[in-house]
């Protein structure tokens, strides 16, 4: 059963990302630490998105974070809806996953490090590419984990290439501390993140007490 905080995160989802998706919408889910944002995140994305046949990317920057985002999707798939398969496909540099050279366009659901995909402005034709490629005229909703790095130059780049190629595109961010460190490069956390519905570029942050 989920939490009070994690119910009013889904509630906020609905209403900021409708469906079906149409053109770019870009906002962020502020838990703290302990708070749940994957379990959160991949409940509301297994019953609103998968269900409908939308494809996911999942952007993470680390193998822990990967491995956590698959185990709660493995865990949560069992209850979508109007799905009787899904594949998913893990892309990282570790030899127990697969490699960027295996994407093709039949995955549902990609879960990469984002240091992957970075292609410095040029995607070429890479099988990344071929995978975009294959839906750019329908719909696509992107997870990127710890989304305070994504004004970071190649995140950033990588998402922009994204919002160029894809005409129907959501992105949630993830994090418990929603701030860049690097002043000269915040201002593109909004321009990333650029709807809200609690304040600019947040459809909802828990109130701490919620949690203690």
């Amino acid at each position: 059963e989920p939490f009070e905080h994690q119910k009013m995160a889904f509630r906020n989802m609905n209403k900021l990302f409708t469906f079906p998706i149409s053109g770019y919408k870009g906002s962020l889910l502020v838990l703290p630490t302990g708070g749940g944002k994957t379990f959160t995140s991949v409940n509301w994305i297994c019953q609103n998105v998968v269900s409908r046949n939308i494809k996911v990317l999942w952007l993470a920057p680390s193998l822990y974070l990967l491995e956590q985002a698959e185990k709660t999707f493995k865990e949560e798939l069992i209850c979508t809806p109007n799905r009787d398969f899904v594949n998913m496909r893990i892309v990282s540099s570790s030899s127990s996953h697969c490699n960027s050279g295996s994407i093709k366009p039949s995955d549902d659901i990609l879960i990469c490090t984002t240091q992957l995909l970075d292609s410095n402005g040029n995607l070429a034709k890479t099988p990344f590419k071929k995978f975009i490629d294959s839906f750019r005229d329908n719909e696509l909703f992107i997870v990127v984990d710890e989304a305070h790095h994504a004004p970071a130059y190649g995140c950033r780049n990588l998402l922009l290439e994204l919002r160029n190629d894809i005409k129907n595109l959501y992105i949630l961010g993830l994090t418990a501390t929603p701030v860049h460190n690097d002043e000269r490069i915040s201002g593109w956390l909004w321009k990333i993140f650029n709807e809200g519905i609690e304040r600019e570029g947040i459809c909802y942050e828990a109130d701490k007490t919620l949690l203690e």
